[in-house]
């Protein structure tokens, strides 16, 4: 998965034929999905508690506080399927979405994959079971926390966003945005070192696209591996961009507008 060599290469060199090497491949693939519950794991208890420290000092005082964890999603390009034109993305090309959630030390905490490319990330994140569970009260995260999520995702108590640039914002709501910016970063390191690790997720080269989430799931299950045990720093980390510039278009609750407000007061002096 580290790059794009082919099937037929990896099979000659194991003298294999390019069937068997394609299957052993999904295989490996399906058993570290299957055990994916041991290698990225919802942080509780004291290490969620731990979680949000580690956050904190990202920027030390200039850190947006008490952060749990940032999302967004990215696309994996893959071949365009026949008579389905669901995968074809707004940058021009055939994709499956990612949806990650990190900690502070670039590891995933929690993933959600297969949605067609079109899909706007608020459609997928609102029927993951993150933001269901959130959604319907349950305490997936300490209290007084949130995760952080770009202006795609709509405003919850539970994610903070940043405000809607409408060419009138004020000098606080632009130094929220800012600091809630610069720590909601870490989720597009993240995705660009996951990227940088397994360059077959540039290009995932499949026919059989219920393969692709076992195969992204691997990737992000051996990612937190070569993270935890530091084993990633030979291989280029690259940035990635926002693939979503849409604003979610729906309707916000006005206790979850008076929380971000007061949210603001609070840490923008």
């Amino acid at each position: 998965m580290s790059n794009q060599e082919t099937f037929r290469s990896v099979a000659d060199r194991f003298g294999l034929s390019r069937g068997h090497a394609h299957k052993l491949f999904i295989k490996i693939c399906k058993m570290l999905s299957y055990n994916q519950q041991q290698y990225i794991v919802w942080p509780t208890g004291q290490q969620a508690i731990k979680t949000i420290e580690e956050f904190n000092q990202i920027h030390g005082p200039n850190s947006f506080p008490n952060v749990f964890g940032c999302v967004d999603g990215t696309h994996i390009a893959i071949p365009g399927p026949h008579h389905d034109n669901s995968y074809y993305n707004r940058k021009g090309y055939n994709s499956i979405l990612l949806q990650g959630i990190c900690n502070a030390k670039q590891e995933f905490i929690n993933i959600y994959c297969g949605w067609p490319g079109s899909t706007h990330d608020a459609r997928m994140w609102q029927n993951s079971q993150v933001y269901l569970k959130l959604n319907a009260g349950e305490p997936l995260i300490p209290p007084n926390s949130y995760l952080l999520g770009d202006s795609a995702y709509p405003l919850r108590q539970f994610i903070m966003v940043p405000f809607r640039d409408n060419g009138h914002l004020t000098e606080s709501q632009k130094k929220f945005n800012q600091k809630l910016s610069s720590t909601r970063v870490v989720i597009e390191n993240t995705f660009g070192r996951l990227k940088g690790l397994f360059r077959r997720l540039k290009y995932l080269n499949i026919v059989n696209l219920n393969y692709a989430k076992y195969i992204i799931s691997a990737a992000c299950i051996l990612h937190n591996i070569c993270v935890k045990e530091g084993n990633d720093e030979i291989f280029e980390e690259e940035m990635m961009e926002d693939h979503n510039v849409d604003d979610a278009a729906v309707s916000i609750p006005q206790s979850d507008v008076i929380f971000r407000n007061e949210l603001m007061r609070a840490i923008i002096k």
